[in-house]
C-alpha cells in the first residue's frame, strides 16, 4: 500500500517533470520526464553504461549526456547517486545512478499503471551526505546479485531499455494451469509481440531441478497461449552467462525442453557472444534454435540403448 502523502508527491513531481525547463529555450520540446524513462525498464545504471548508451544512441531523446540532466532528476528525488561505491561483492568502484521509490511511482503514473507496479528495492546501505551542490551522495551500495546485473547488461546492450513493449523482470499477465493449481511467470526479459511472447532467461544455475521446472512452466504457458483465440506462440531464449556455463548446462536444458510437449520454441546463446555483437538485434539470427522432435528422438534412442544394454547383461 502506497502512503497517500508519497502518492501526492509523485503526482506533483510528474507534473513538474512534464513541464518545460527554464533557460532551455533552444530545446523547447525537451521534458525531464523523457530522461527518467530510461530508468523505467532498467532501474540501475553505472556512469560507464550511460556513456555507452549515449554513444550508441546519438539520436535518442533520452538523457543527452548532460550531467545537469541527471542532477535535475536527483533534485526531484526520482533517482539517486552512489559515488565510488563498493557493491559488497568486490570489484572496482564506480559511479552508479538508480531509480528511487518516488521515481518508480512517477513512472507508474506516467504509464497509467497502478501505483506500486514497478518493483522497488534497496540500492544503498547509508543515508548519504549532502554535497556542496545540495545533492545527496551515497557511498555504500547494497549488494546486487551478479545474475541481476547480467539481466540489466543484456537489456541495455540489446536496446531493450527503451524499446516499446519490452519488460524487465515483470510478471506476465496470465494465471498458468500447472499441476493442480496455477502459477505466474516472471521472465528476466519479455516482449509482447502481435502474435505471442518472446522471453529471455539469463541462465547461470547448475541446479537440474530448477532447469527442469523452468522449462515445464514455459511449456505450460505455451499450451495456454496456443489455446487462446486467436492462438499465440511463445519463444524462450536461454542466455548463458558464459561459454563454460553453456558447455556444462546446455545438455540439461536440451533434455528439459525435450521432456515437454513442445508448446514453445527454444534457443540459446552465450552472453559474451551476444555482447560482442555491435548490432545487437542480430543476436536473434545468431541464436541456436533447438529442434524439439530431434531432441525427443535422441532421448528415445538413448533410453532404447540403455534398455538393450541391461538386457544383454542379464
Amino acid at each position: 500500500m502506497v502512503p497517500e502523502k508519497l502518492l501526492a508527491q509523485a503526482r506533483a513531481t510528474l507534473v513538474a517533470l512534464r513541464g518545460p525547463v527554464r533557460g532551455m529555450a533552444a530545446a523547447a520540446s525537451y521534458r525531464p520526464i523523457d530522461d527518467l524513462m530510461l530508468f523505467a525498464r532498467v532501474p540501475r545504471w553505472t556512469a560507464r553504461d550511460l556513456a555507452t548508451y549515449w554513444d550508441d544512441n546519438p539520436s535518442a531523446r533520452l538523457i543527452r549526456g548532460n550531467r545537469d540532466d541527471l542532477q535535475r532528476l536527483q533534485r526531484h528525488g526520482v533517482i539517486g547517486r552512489i559515488q565510488g561505491a563498493r557493491t559488497g561483492g568486490g570489484g572496482s568502484a564506480e559511479e552508479v545512478y538508480f531509480r528511487t521509490r518516488l521515481g518508480a511511482l512517477v513512472l507508474d503514473l506516467a504509464a497509467g499503471d497502478a501505483p506500486g507496479t514497478l518493483p522497488t528495492r534497496r540500492w544503498v546501505l547509508d543515508a548519504g551526505r549532502v554535497g556542496t551542490d545540495g545533492l545527496v551522495t551515497h557511498r555504500e551500495a547494497a549488494f546486487v546479485d551478479p545474475h541481476e546485473l547480467a539481466i540489466y547488461e543484456l537489456a541495455r546492450h540489446c536496446g531493450l531499455a527503451d524499446a516499446d513493449g519490452w519488460q524487465v523482470t515483470r510478471r506476465l499477465p496470465y494465471a498458468i494451469p500447472y499441476h493442480r493449481g496455477t502459477i505466474e511467470l516472471i521472465p528476466d526479459l519479455a516482449w509482447a509481440a502481435a502474435n505471442g511472447w518472446c522471453c529471455l532467461e539469463v541462465e547461470g544455475t547448475h541446479q537440474s531441478e530448477h532447469i527442469q521446472q523452468k522449462h515445464a512452466k514455459y511449456d505450460a504457458l505455451g499450451q495456454l497461449l496456443a489455446q487462446l483465440d486467436p492462438p499465440q506462440i511463445l519463444f524462450v531464449g536461454v542466455i548463458f552467462v558464459d561459454t563454460a556455463h553453456r558447455r556444462r548446462l546446455q545438455l540439461l536444458h536440451e533434455n528439459a525442453y525435450a521432456a515437454g510437449g513442445g508448446w514453445y520454441r527454444c534457443g540459446w546463446l552465450d552472453l559474451p557472444a551476444l555482447l560482442a555483437r555491435h548490432q545487437s538485434p542480430a543476436f536473434w539470427r545468431a541464436m541456436a534454435v533447438a529442434d524439439h522432435q530431434a531432441l525427443r528422438q535422441r532421448q528415445r534412442d538413448y533410453l532404447d540403448a540403455q534398455r538393450g544394454r541391461y538386457s544383454d547383461e542379464e
